[in-house]
């Protein structure tokens, strides 16, 4: 069993409300990348020795790392994922 379920239109995987909540995230994504980007244009000084674009960079990476890292974690030792139990269910039901 793959978990596929073929709906009327033959090529359903999930109801219309997550595919409705990936478009939300995805357009929310693309605005907030998109005002990243044009803020980094503007903010940061045109000259690299006031400023270096590598280092800010950097430091952007350094503050992404230590916000979601408790969230992994957390997901990772926390939270049972349904893929997981799903796949020993049907690993189970082979033997």
């Amino acid at each position: 069993d793959t978990g596929f379920d073929a709906g009327a239109n033959g090529n359903s995987l999930h109801d219309g409300g997550d595919l409705l909540i990936g478009d939300i995230l995805g357009l929310i994504s693309a605005v907030g990348y998109g005002s990243y980007a044009v803020m980094v244009r503007v903010l940061l000084p045109r000259d690299e020795s006031k400023m270096s674009m590598p280092l800010f960079l950097g430091f952007v990476g350094l503050c992404n790392f230590t916000t979601l890292l408790p969230i992994c974690i957390y997901q990772l030792f926390f939270l049972k994922s349904t893929t997981a139990m799903e796949d020993g269910a049907a690993h189970d039901d082979e033997n």
